[in-house]
């Protein structure tokens, strides 16, 4: 195939779009998918292309026979790997060639001979082993043939005998071995891996629930966290309405709380309002008097500043202007120069086309007259060979007449010799005309087999006529086209200027200033348990800038006033929030860290709850290895 290929393209070189010499490259290098894109774009282009029609279904065949052949290797890998007993890899060949070549008859036989060969092994499994053993086997062999009713049946038994026995498992509480087989089935069958994670995780909660509510019976601490965990698994109101009412309970029991002393400036004043605001956003307990922490002798102070910057700037401007030659005219030129050349080879080709196409006329008429020539001689010779018919039939029955003469002679007795030689003498007769008519038949066929021949040469010349005119009336075209761009492109020129003004530039320099606007707010507060306070010092700085010039006119320059995004008391308001925001993180460090003292002093139980209502405290390690849990998972309240 590859000769005739080469033979195709070859004759396909020379004037062809470049999408078809693209094509050419893809197809002689055999890489189909690439060479039938760039025919199809070649097709948009030229529609009606015969030659381009076939190379487009030159291209599609080989892509049908590179699939085929892919799809054959695939089958062939497959089959080794089921030989192998390699059933997974044998499952992901067959897929592969199923989707290069569906229609296949050796790939649909393989698919059901390995249904049938992974299915027999399923049930051998299930047989000796069970439906844990046989049941990925048995959605392996529907996979194989999605539409084998055998398969379907055992995948249904496989799973049902499955979910039995998470059931079973369920019931006697064990609970991790029903969560493997749940998973089993999720990897295998994913649509299903929520119904069958479901039914353990709902009856394993159930179960937490119970344990939780003897628990809670018993003033057991753990009840908490068992409500949470049977939650976790599955939110059903009575999971979720124990961990919301444990919990609560314990937030309570262990709240720490805070008193906040009242500050005299009115700076000061307004950050304890902002503290105050933060932490009963956060939640944080505040009281008026004693308090497990204390936050007391708050001050603060603002400091705004200016620093003043000047810069050296620079603005061009028209200092002059000067003529030069236009350069999009000199384009133009350059273009209608390129346009018109091409104008004198298309006129040479238009006379070349119209020589072709007198010669190929000239052929015709004479073929066609050569024709007619030959039609009218057969026409006479056709004319004669029936005349000498008529001739022979003429002698053929002075022949009959001279023989029925002589018979009725010789019945009556008399001579028969005269009548005798009349017929010989008409026998001689039509012998004569026989070989006359036989010689106008023979000159008649000669003749009408030259005026066919004469015929199918003529109309060869006429259609070579027809295509020297179409080829004709192309390039007459092309050069109408050509002429009118040319006509187009001196247009263009003549509406273009010769000369235009061009700017020269200079360059102006002036000064503008940038200024800083800073305010600083800093502020003290002492902080720590009732009677042990530490002190704490605070600062924080915003800032805003601008740049301002006058205006220069005569060098295009507008004046830029100075404008601040911010006020010094936006600038302060927005400091003291920030320093508010500090205080109430340290404030809430503070708080964590005399909450985790006095986790410490509980019982495990007790302080896993507090723990887990503060989850940024303590290592929780101990939490996920003793209850299997994260602590993440039972926050939500």
């Amino acid at each position: 195939m590859r000769g005739v290929l080469v033979v195709m393209l070859a004759l396909s070189v020379g004037c062809a779009p470049r999408s078809v010499r693209r094509g050419d490259g893809f197809a002689l290098a055999e890489d189909w998918d690439r060479a039938a894109e760039a025919y199809r774009e070649a097709m948009v282009r030229r529609p009606t292309s015969t030659r381009i029609a076939g190379k487009l279904a030159m291209a599609e065949r080989g892509q049908q026979a590179k699939r085929v052949e892919q799809a054959d290797a695939a089958r062939v890998s497959a089959e080794v790997a089921l030989r192998e007993g390699r059933y997974s890899d044998a499952f992901v060949q067959l897929a592969e060639a199923v989707k290069l070549d569906p229609a296949s008859p050796s790939i649909a036989e393989l698919q059901v001979r390995a249904a049938t060969e992974v299915r027999t092994l399923a049930e051998e499994r299930a047989r000796s082993e069970g439906w844990r053993a046989a049941y990925p086997m048995a959605v392996l062999s529907l996979r194989f043939a999605p539409g084998d009713a055998q398969s379907a049946a055992l995948v249904t038994r496989a799973r049902s005998g499955l979910f039995q026995t998470v059931d079973e498992l369920v019931g006697e509480g064990a609970f991790e071995e029903a969560g493997k087989l749940a998973a089993l089935v999720g990897a295998w069958e994913p649509e299903l891996a929520g119904e069958a994670r479901g039914r353990v995780d709902e009856a394993h909660s159930a179960a937490l629930v119970r344990e939780a509510a003897k628990l809670e019976k018993a003033g057991d601490a753990r009840a908490w966290l068992t409500y949470a965990r049977a939650a976790s698994l599955h939110a059903s109101e009575a999971a979720v309405s124990g961990r919301e009412r444990l919990g609560r309970a314990t937030v309570e029991d262990q709240r720490v709380s805070l008193r906040i002393a009242p500050a005299n400036e009115a700076l000061a004043s307004d950050l304890v309002t902002l503290v105050q605001r933060g932490l009963a956003e956060q939640g944080l307990a505040q009281v008026d008097r004693g308090g497990d922490l204390v936050l007391s002798g708050v001050k603060a102070r603002w400091n705004c500043t200016e620093k003043v910057s000047p810069r050296t700037e620079s603005q061009q401007y028209v200092a002059e202007s000067r003529w030069i030659e236009n350069p999009e005219r000199l384009a133009a030129s350059r273009k209608a120069y390129e346009v018109r050349a091409e104008v004198s080879p298309l006129e040479a080709e238009v006379g070349q086309r119209w020589s072709k196409v007198e010669s190929a006329r000239y052929q015709a008429e004479q073929l066609r007259e050569a024709w007619r020539i030959q039609e009218d001689s057969a026409l006479r010779l056709e004319e004669t060979a029936s005349q000498s018919q008529g001739w022979l039939d003429e002698a053929e029955t002075a022949l009959r007449e001279a023989q029925r003469e002589s018979q009725d002679a010789a019945s009556r007795g008399e001579d028969t010799s005269p009548y005798e030689a009349l017929v010989d003498e008409w026998r001689t007769e039509v012998r004569k005309r026989e070989q006359v008519l036989d010689t106008a038949k023979d000159a008649a066929d000669d003749a009408r087999r030259a005026a066919r021949e004469a015929d199918e040469q003529a109309g060869r010349a006429e259609g070579e006529l027809t295509d020297a005119h179409a080829a004709y009336e192309e390039v007459e075209r092309k050069l109408a086209d050509a002429r009118a761009e040319v006509d187009r492109a001196d247009a263009v020129v003549a509406g273009l200027a010769s000369e235009i003004e061009e700017p020269v530039y200079g360059t102006f320099a002036y000064e503008s200033f940038e200024v800083v606007r800073t305010c600083v707010v800093s502020a003290d507060a002492s902080l720590g348990v009732s009677g042990a306070q530490a002190p704490r010092s605070f600062e924080v700085k915003r800032s805003v800038k601008d740049r301002h010039h006058e205006a220069y006119p005569a060098y295009g320059v507008a004046e830029n006033p100075l404008k601040l995004s911010a006020t010094d008391a936006e600038l302060v308001e927005d400091a003291l929030a920030s320093v508010a925001a500090t205080v109430v993180g340290l404030v809430r460090s503070e708080r964590d860290a005399l909450y985790q003292k006095r986790a410490a002093s509980r019982d495990p139980a007790v302080q896993a709850s507090m723990l887990l209502l503060a989850p940024r405290l303590g290592d929780k390690a101990w939490l996920e290895a003793e209850w299997g849990l994260k602590p993440d998972q039972l926050l939500a309240r």
